[in-house]
């Protein structure tokens, strides 16, 4: 949030779902989720995403978008820009320009910028669209269990997470290959390749 409030232009195209209070079991033994039962018990409370968005914005889980429709069976992101009046091939590629660079901005604005990989893919990630239907901005989740981190950018902009983190620390790495495919897995791969096909 602190990095978000110092940068206008990324947090203008992505909110961060806040976890307010975190629980883990300090256990020496505890590691990764496969070898240990109390990796189970940790607990995170979220935001409530409505205290994010404003009163006339529109929310969307992003699996949402891509599920059929029981009105028209048809994906409900084509429903949308129907509704838009979105009807030919050109007027769906400027659509998917302007949504994709938001996107992108974002995502790939982060990483570069500071070394925070999201994990914006489908399941952590919710679309807020204006009233006409136009993708304002996405809210990513999953901060505390998803987000990889590239120490040296974080540190050249003066961040130091190591000292605050979980005695395992594994989200944070000195080499960008990790937090790098989490981009191109999650925002890439799960987020707007499917979009593409769907317009295809």
């Amino acid at each position: 949030k602190n990095i978000l409030a110092r940068d206008p232009e990324i947090s203008g195209l992505l909110k961060g779902m806040g976890e307010p209070l975190g629980i883990y079991i300090d256990d020496e033994d505890y590691y990764w989720q496969s070898q240990n039962p109390s990796y189970h018990l940790n607990l995170l409370y979220k935001e409530n995403p409505y205290e994010i968005i404003e009163e006339d914005d529109i929310y969307l889980p992003l699996s949402a978008a891509f599920e059929f429709s029981p009105f028209s069976n048809k994906p409900l992101i084509l429903e949308i820009m129907e509704a838009r009046k979105i009807n030919c091939p050109e007027q769906a590629r400027q659509y998917f320009q302007e949504y994709a660079w938001t996107v992108i901005r974002a995502q790939v604005g982060l990483y570069a910028s500071y070394g925070i990989a999201l994990e914006g893919h489908q399941q952590n990630t919710a679309l807020v669209f204006n009233q006409e239907g136009s993708l304002r901005y996405t809210i990513v989740g999953d901060l505390a269990g998803g987000v990889e981190n590239y120490e040296p950018i974080l540190e050249w902009c003066g961040w130091h997470l190591k000292q605050d983190m979980h005695p395992i620390k594994k989200h944070i790495f000195d080499e960008g290959e990790i937090p790098e495919q989490q981009l191109l897995h999650t925002t890439f791969n799960y987020h707007l390749l499917p979009f593409s096909i769907i317009l295809a």
